[in-house]
């Protein structure tokens, strides 16, 4: 019997089977899908006047052309592709690019990123190329650049991050990562959230020279890991360029958005987010925000003061018809109970209100000292 949920600020959830806390995955969030986006292949905005066999593909490849033609836009790169299947094969390859235009074998990645995708860069790169991992701000979540400083030689091809990061912090120090890694003549490859682009400023801004990331919020459905596309993007220079594989997948909507639509989007998740955070800080033993630094819709909440467990807490939200966050302890041990929340522009503030309800009610039946961790 698959059980009720309240659509509260959790990222993605499978296996909602009654009386199991279901596996709560990070980077798939819930967004607002235009109406045109399920008119599919029959609506006509999607159709073509050409006949035959060979041509019944127009409609959809021009659609393709200027979905690609407007990402690049709002990335501010002049090429870009929709190119594999989701955000974490697009980083493997924009990373095996890099190894292949500067010929070198070792590859910096900060240890902020998804550990789902770092798994698939690995994999990817594995056996020829060599994965070194940068520390972090344990106070801020940005990228220790003392020890980036450390790990650079002239044998590193390319440095990767993410922005806004894995655990929610948005990385200020994009231009001093560039500033460094030229004078080893290393490349930056960034991974970014199209989401953020109406707010902050795209990558190559700061230095990036292969840009990649997800789709996800141009018109996909939430539906597990099936509607994820990927995209890489560089500068029309001829060594990037070649480096592009030859398969392109999906068609997206983002001709449906403007740049005024993008800066309400980035606006409504910051206002959205900084609402919740606002209110999780009211309860006792609760920090709605772990990190200092500014964050757009994904943040850590830390429940170390409130003597449960993540894993506990989450068990008791469920009991309200409530998903809890992504619990952190095991891939980031050192931020100890904290789980990663994330509101975007569907989220009301009945939503992020029930949360609230449900969390006081839990810590507030809770003995204080009496740890369950």
């Amino acid at each position: 019997m698959t059980k009720k949920v309240h659509p509260n600020l959790q990222n993605m959830v499978s296996g909602q089977n009654e009386g199991i806390v279901p596996e709560i995955y990070a980077d798939c969030w819930q967004n607002k899908i235009p109406a045109v986006c399920d008119e599919g292949d029959l609506g006509p905005e999607f159709l073509t006047s050409f006949a035959g066999e060979h041509l019944w593909n127009q409609g959809q490849l021009q659609i393709l052309l200027e979905s690609q033609r407007l990402l690049a836009e709002f990335i501010d790169m002049e090429i870009l592709k929709i190119i594999t299947f989701d955000w974490g094969k697009a980083a493997a390859i924009a990373i095996r690019m890099a190894a292949r235009i500067t010929g070198r074998k070792k590859v910096l990645v900060a240890k902020i990123v998804s550990p789902e995708r770092f798994n698939i860069i690995r994999y990817y790169g594995s056996p020829e190329l060599d994965f070194v991992v940068i520390a972090y701000d344990k106070d801020t979540g940005l990228l220790d650049l003392e020890d980036l400083k450390k790990k650079l030689s002239s044998d590193i091809a390319a440095v990767y991050f993410e922005n806004p990061t894995y655990l929610g912090s948005i990385e200020s120090q994009g231009s001093e990562v560039a500033d460094m890694i030229r004078e080893h003549r290393a490349l930056q490859v960034v991974n970014v959230d199209p989401a953020s682009l109406g707010v902050l400023a795209s990558p190559s801004r700061y230095g990036a020279d292969i840009v990649c990331g997800d789709l996800r919020l141009s018109g996909m459905h939430w539906k597990d890991r099936e509607t994820q596309v990927g995209f890489i993007a560089v500068r029309d220079e001829e060594k990037y360029i070649n480096e592009f594989p030859p398969h392109l997948v999906g068609t997206v909507s983002t001709g449906l958005l403007s740049q005024n639509a993008m800066y309400e989007i980035g606006q409504t998740l910051m206002q959205n987010c900084q609402y919740a955070v606002m209110e999780l800080n009211k309860i006792a033993g609760v920090k709605g925000a772990r990190f200092s630094s500014p964050f757009l819709k994904d943040f850590i909440v830390d429940f170390n003061g409130t003597g449960l467990s993540v894993e506990v807490i989450n068990e008791r939200l469920l009991e309200k018809n409530v998903l809890g966050g992504k619990d952190l302890s095991m891939d980031f041990p050192e931020v100890g109970q904290s789980a990663l929340y994330s509101v975007t522009e569907l989220h009301t503030r009945d939503d992020i209100d029930s949360l609230i309800e449900a969390l006081t009610e839990i810590l507030e039946g809770n003995e204080w000292g009496r740890k369950e961790v």
